[in-house]
């Protein structure tokens, strides 16, 4: 069993215009509506893919019973705890004069104390052991970064494997996860290291595999690819290429196939091969569907074999203490 948790799942509104200017009424196409949030969408595409997967999170007010009914219209599972704040709604708006995507991203809700601990409670009668856990997206306003150790120890107890996609300083409380996956800006934001050479991100990975923060730095890179760090090894994976038609969604499904990777025991670096097709098939589609199965499966088979990266000077110096250089981002 896959489990995702969303702190700050979303229903996406998505629609078009003829072109944005200030002041005008700008008069837009009627709204898609779809359900979001980093562990949703993981979900989503883990179920796609063929997996048992588990979506689990807070909802409050009439946006979030909308959101159950839409997560119901799509026959996902779900488990969810119920919170005073109204589950937020964010807007994406394609600008049809240029192809140019505008996507605002409203705050999540607070969720208070109890309703924390009520959220991780559900989480430890869903996992069990072997499955995985993941905790994908922002932490609502007031949510202190220790929740994510909390996650971390929970998956320990359960002998499940906890990854982890989430940006500043709640990346850093992610101590002994199995694997954590910032792009290459998050990674520089939480180690203040500047990162221009593929070198350069490798020795900051490798900072937080040496700090415990996880086992396996999975550095995704756009059209550049991505990273695979751990303690005694590093890879490099090319993309495949293909015409970009939306990226929403994309980073979740790449998420989506490393777990669904790791729950067939296959090695990390085919999980990672996973994720980048599943990533890939994500930014191929309009948006309604997150990936199709019959496109992960048609690329994988194209993504390029892992390349061993070969240590060097700066790979074998002793990493230095982590300090994040930014407060923390409240995105998606």
């Amino acid at each position: 069993m896959i489990v995702t948790l969303t702190f700050s799942p979303t229903i996406e509104l998505s629609m078009s215009t003829g072109s944005i200017r200030p002041d005008d009424k700008l008069r837009c196409t009627s709204p898609r509506y779809e359900p979001g949030g980093g562990g949703i969408n993981v979900a989503r595409v883990a179920r796609e893919l063929g997996e048992n997967a588990l979506a689990v999170f807070p909802e409050g007010g009439a946006t979030g019973a909308s959101l159950l009914a839409l997560l119901e219209e799509m026959q996902l599972p779900v488990a969810s705890v119920h919170v005073g704040g109204w589950t937020r709604e964010c807007f994406n708006v394609i600008e049809r004069d240029t192809s140019h995507q505008y996507r605002f991203i409203l705050p999540g809700v607070a969720i208070d104390g109890e309703e924390q601990d009520a959220l991780l409670d559900l989480l430890g009668r869903h996992l069990s052991s072997g499955g995985v856990l993941i905790a994908s997206g922002s932490l609502p306003p007031g949510t202190p970064n220790a929740i994510i150790g909390r996650l971390s120890d929970l998956a320990k107890r359960k002998g499940a494997r906890f990854l982890l996609d989430t940006s500043g300083p709640a990346l850093l409380a992610a101590h002994g996860a199995y694997l954590v996956k910032p792009n290459e800006r998050e990674l520089e934001e939480v180690t203040g290291q500047p990162l221009h050479e593929v070198e350069d991100i490798v020795h900051a990975a490798r900072r937080l595999v040496a700090a415990g923060v996880a086992g396996h730095i999975l550095v995704s890179r756009g059209r550049k690819g991505a990273l695979l760090v751990g303690a005694a090894a590093a890879f490099s994976f090319d993309p495949v290429a293909v015409d970009i038609r939306n990226a929403v969604g994309a980073g979740d499904s790449m998420m989506a196939g490393v777990a669904v990777g790791i729950a067939r025991g296959l090695l990390i670096q085919e999980c990672v091969r996973r994720g980048i097709a599943a990533g890939t098939a994500a930014v191929m589609t309009d948006g309604s569907v997150l990936a199709r199965a019959e496109d992960v499966e048609r690329l994988y088979a194209n993504v390029p074999a892992a390349v061993s990266l070969p240590h060097s000077r700066k790979m074998a110096e002793a990493p230095m203490s982590l300090r994040p250089v930014l407060p923390r981002r409240d995105a998606q």
